[in-house]
């Protein structure tokens, strides 16, 4: 009697399995239609720069050294490229940047504005690499050192 009762289990789960593959073949094509992120296409490519470090001076002495680790976002990788082969030129200017901030007469004591940096650092990026290569400029860290 146990034998008539299997059968039509059986027949069930073959027809579920098929159901499954029908139902599976159905969604596939709405997942294979979607593609892949491209980088440089739906999401920037960064390129990190070394940490840039200043010193802050208070009436001719060194009080403190401020750094920064910065991220430079691009949309491709020839844009990637073009900023790796200027990086030279482009950390110089940035340098002259930093610089101009921390000589400032409040700097030892408020430290630099990052807003105004990043508009500084941004008017060189255009002045070294040309329009539209940078994107967005991304203070990964910022950090104070005091001189003892």
């Amino acid at each position: 009697m146990g034998v008539p009762m299997i059968r039509p289990v059986v027949h069930l789960v073959h027809l579920l399995a098929r159901l499954s593959v029908l139902l599976g073949l159905a969604v596939a094509p709405a997942f294979a239609a979607e593609e892949p992120p491209i980088p440089g296409k739906d999401k920037p490519i960064g390129v990190r720069l070394d940490p840039l470090v200043v010193s802050i001076q208070r009436n001719g002495v060194v009080e403190k050294h401020i750094g920064f680790v910065i991220v430079l976002e691009v949309s491709s990788a020839a844009d990637q490229v073009k900023v790796q082969d200027m990086m030279a030129k482009l950390t110089d200017s940035f340098i002259v940047d930093i610089n101009a901030l921390a000589s400032l007469p409040r700097a030892a004591d408020n430290g630099i504005d990052p807003d105004a940096l990043k508009k500084r650092l941004a008017a060189s990026c255009v002045k070294v690499l040309g329009p539209d290569i940078v994107k967005n400029i991304v203070f990964l860290r910022t950090f104070t050192r005091k001189v003892s």
